[in-house]
């Protein structure tokens, strides 16, 4: 079935009393953790169900110079405990049980678990790895970028040279470099995250990043294989609706349904005092809605915090960086990486009273399924009608949240004349009812009498939310009803968005 998720306001032709809201996650409490070594402000989630054991992993980066990987284990992805892994030795030793990688002189970004064109799944971590003259792997033995080469093999210490290196595992455990492969391109110096998906429309992984150090803007990258890169292209920056000293500083990006969703992490680093120092480095970090109906043009929604954050002294309190989405049927959990204070402000371990606690810590929120943005009424009935539609097969479902709500709804024709039979009076209306899956039914019709046919949906509520519709429907243009009228088939998938 294809789902039908209210990102805006495109696919109704009127509304009166209708307001586009934006889902609120909610923190699943007591699911908080909190690693010893969890000193870093990039630790950023990733989390995957292991089919072996049947339990949740967690892989996440607790510290950077070096970038190191630990993991952790979860009976049900809400209690955290950190994974033993005694037989697992990292280069340079192991720092905790948990502890399986070490990348020296690195920082990096989220770790990329996917499925490779072999149909297993992999686990991929992009990384800065930075020493000028010490530098030894891919940028040595290349010389096709003549300049960089006599650059890293020219003595001193040139912090500015760097390799991106990436890490690659099978399982999230077991871990290597591959050598000799840099995603390295002339002229550019990324600045961590690197935050990747995969577009199935088009076959391609996607890495967002930043363009430069210090450079808080986005640009995207495209592979085939999530090895071989391409060059950097520019993406999105802030605009004219975004607040003075809004940064973009990271978007990690998910398949949801038809759809792309995306985290963007937006940092408020706007100062009341003279700077000091490259750029502004304080301030605190949320999160905002961002979506692309096909993988490559992005839109940012109702610029109002998704992720926010959180009163202070609570985990987000400072920075909020949701790193992973899990699809758990009729919820969505959101893993992030959250800190007490302000970007930057520390990076080590302090007293509380509460003890020694450490600056962030992982969380985890909950969603209700399709629940990124929905429906409501501003106050009592309200009403839409959507543009013509088709329905390819006789089913039609709602995701609705209304135990003490109400709707009715009804098919006109494309003249929005009521279908007999298909009527507000006939329907079976949708009163007190809290559902993802509710089907939409008539007392005497069926959706069989009007598959195949160029109809309009209205629906009148109030006291409720509508999240999404599903079924197997279209959303006609003009030559789809020209089409159609002299009973010609139609190309439902082009551009079926």
């Amino acid at each position: 079935m294809k789902t039908w998720l209210f990102w805006d306001f495109w696919h109704f032709e009127h509304t009166d009393n209708v307001a586009l809201r934006q889902g609120r996650p909610v923190p699943r409490l007591g699911a908080v953790y909190e690693d010893p070594l969890l000193d870093n402000l990039a630790s950023w989630p990733c989390v995957w169900r292991d089919e072996a054991s049947g339990r949740w992993r967690m892989a996440y980066t607790p510290s950077g110079f070096p970038l190191t990987i630990m993991v952790a284990d979860s009976p049900d992805g809400f209690n955290w405990q950190p994974l033993a892994t005694p037989s697992i030795r990292p280069p340079g030793g192991k720092h905790s049980l948990n502890h399986v990688f070490t990348v020296d002189r690195s920082n990096g970004g989220i770790i990329y678990h996917t499925v490779t064109a072999e149909g297993r799944p992999r686990f991929f971590l992009y990384c800065v790895q930075r020493g000028g003259s010490h530098l030894t792997g891919a940028a040595v033995l290349d010389e096709k970028d003549k300049q960089f080469h006599e650059l890293v093999t020219g003595g001193g210490a040139k912090n500015y040279l760097a390799e991106n290196r990436i890490a690659v595992s099978d399982d999230g455990l077991h871990w290597e470099l591959l050598e000799g492969v840099n995603f390295n391109h002339p002229s550019w110096h990324p600045d961590p995250p690197f935050a990747c998906y995969y577009d199935e429309k088009r076959g391609l992984h996607i890495m967002h990043t930043r363009p430069g150090w210090g450079d808080r803007r986005l640009v995207t990258l495209t592979s085939p294989d999530a090895v071989n890169w391409s060059a950097p292209e520019f993406l999105m920056q802030p605009d004219p609706l975004d607040p003075a000293g809004a940064q973009l500083y990271g978007m990690p990006t998910f398949r949801y349904e038809e759809a792309y969703v995306g985290f963007l992490w937006i940092a408020h680093f706007d100062n009341s005092r003279r700077l000091e120092r490259f750029n502004q480095l304080w301030g605190y970090i949320n999160a905002q809605l961002t979506y692309s109906l096909d993988g490559q043009h992005w839109q940012r929604g109702l610029r109002e915090p998704f992720m926010d954050n959180t009163d202070p002294g609570q985990p987000g309190s400072g920075v909020m960086y949701p790193s992973a989405l899990i699809d758990a049927g009729d919820e969505l959990r959101i893993y992030s990486n959250t800190s007490l204070d302000l970007h930057h402000q520390f990076a080590t371990k302090q007293y509380t009273p509460k003890g020694l606690v450490p600056p962030t810590s992982i969380t985890v929120h909950t969603l209700r399924r399709d629940g990124f943005m929905y429906l409501e009424s501003k106050g009592n009935w309200a009403t839409f009608i959507t543009k013509p539609v088709v329905l390819l097969a006789p089913t039609l479902e709602v995701n609705v949240a209304g135990p003490f709500g109400e709707m009715r709804y009804q098919l006109t024709d494309i003249n929005s004349a009521p279908l007999p039979g298909y009527t507000f009076a006939d329907c079976i209306p949708c009163d007190k009812v809290d559902a993802i899956r509710h089907p939409l039914r008539w007392k005497d019709k069926s959706l069989e009498g009007v598959t195949n046919r160029v109809v309009r949906l209205e629906v009148e509520f109030r006291n409720l939310r509508l999240y999404a519709f599903r079924g197997e429907f279209h959303f006609a243009d003009a030559l789809d009803v020209a089409l159609i009228k002299d009973n010609q088939p139609i190309d439902p998938h082009f551009f079926d968005f």
